[in-house]
């Protein structure tokens, strides 16, 4: 007993790097070393790394690695990296600081670390089977603090990429020149920071908020918890007075096409039809969307926004409207007849005095429906 504890005493007694090494090492992880449960050991690095995602979004081709393939992929170039540094280095203590090479262990730094922020190292010890064509067997990842590494010292560093400052694409001493085209030239981006209060020093808290039945979504708080308004915050990148101008210029766009705060008047102004269809159930008007296989239809906004519970709302084909001549907004109702839906129209005016289209729509022999002509009362016109 005393000789197997003596013996493993010896297994972890640091010793000093060789001065010179006789042969180089594989830069591939397989060649290397045996390593058994390959994916077993990855799945136990990324449970021990800082959480990050580790997976394609649109992956290009089908691998064997579903769960860590980002993961897999580092762990070999870093791997690799720091044996090519580690066969370049002449001087030994040097190279022992990159990627650590004793008679019965080897360690290397993975460049990752735990949620406490201690580093990551990948670890191996002497291969003792007979049998097998790698000299080095794979034990897994562990932590800086863990026993296995208790014995080796210095602990060897992560990898640098650049030593020196010709090696960088970036030179520190080079002026720094602002582009802020890829900001200022898109519009979506523009506009955001055109109604952002952040820029003329103020702050607004709680402008969206996390329903309670939802917690993985974010909508925009129009009341519904309370919110807060600090004035003179921080440093204002712009004046409150060009703030404030550009918010009149910005409010004086909108009343030119015909743009409010409110919902249901923010697409009056887009397409010829805009505004002038309305829901016969909720009053509002009917807003363009482009729906399933790029089909264009007309549904109410008040669906749209609220859902079913606040309007069951009316949908048409924009091919249904094509030809039609609308001069005033129009009431667009569906109906049934012989089991297919039909269409009437009705101008909003007369809706609202009760007035209704009374014939729907004439059917011709082959079964196709005509508009009705039922002149005085429609002011939608089939041409």
């Amino acid at each position: 007993m005393k000789e197997m504890e003596a013996k493993t005493e010896n297994r972890y007694e640091y010793r000093k790097p060789q001065e010179k090494r006789k042969h180089m090492i594989a830069p591939n992880l397989f060649e290397f070393a045996y390593v058994p449960d390959w994916y077993g050991h990855l799945a136990e690095l990324e449970r021990l790394a800082l959480p990050e995602s580790w997976k394609f979004r649109k992956p290009s081709r089908e691998t064997k690695n579903t769960d860590t393939p980002i993961l897999e992929r580092y762990i070999h170039t870093i791997f690799r990296k720091q044996v090519i540094d580690f066969n370049s280095e002449s001087d030994p203590r040097k190279a022992d600081s990159i990627f650590h090479l004793e008679n019965e262990c080897v360690c290397f730094h993975t460049g990752l670390y735990t949620r406490q922020y201690k580093g990551i190292y990948g670890y191996f010890e002497r291969n003792n089977f007979s049998a097998s064509l790698r000299d080095w067997y794979f034990r897994g990842f562990c932590d800086e603090m863990s026993p296995k590494l208790r014995y080796i010292e210095p602990l060897p560093q992560k990898s640098v990429y650049h030593m020196a400052q010709s090696g960088i694409n970036f030179n520190p001493e080079w002026p720094i020149r602002v582009n802020v085209n890829h900001i200022l030239g898109d519009e979506e981006n523009l506009e955001r920071m055109l109604c952002n209060e952040k820029y003329k020093g103020d702050f607004h808290l709680q402008k969206y908020y996390t329903p309670e039945n939802k917690r993985n979504h974010t909508r925009k708080n129009n009341g519904e918890v309370q919110s807060y308004y600090i004035s003179e915050n921080h440093e204002p990148i712009v004046s409150p007075e060009v703030w404030e101008k550009v918010q009149e210029v910005r409010e004086q766009r909108k009343r030119d096409r015909n743009i409010g705060q409110d919902s249901t008047m923010k697409f009056q102004n887009r397409y010829p039809l805009s505004g002038m269809l309305i829901c016969p159930y909720c009053g509002k008007t009917l807003r363009r969307r482009q729906v399933y296989k790029k089909k264009i239809q007309w549904l109410c906004s008040t669906y749209i926004e609220k859902g079913v519970k606040a309007c069951k709302g009316i949908r048409i084909d924009d091919a249904e409207l094509q030809g039609l001549n609308i001069a005033e907004q129009t009431v667009v109702e569906e109906v049934i007849r012989n089991g297919k839906k039909h269409y009437s129209y009705t101008s909003k005016a007369d809706f609202d005095c009760g007035i209704r289209n009374s014939t729907v729509s004439a059917e011709v022999e082959d079964d196709s429906v005509l508009p009705s002509v039922n002149r005085p009362r429609r002011t939608v016109i089939k041409l």
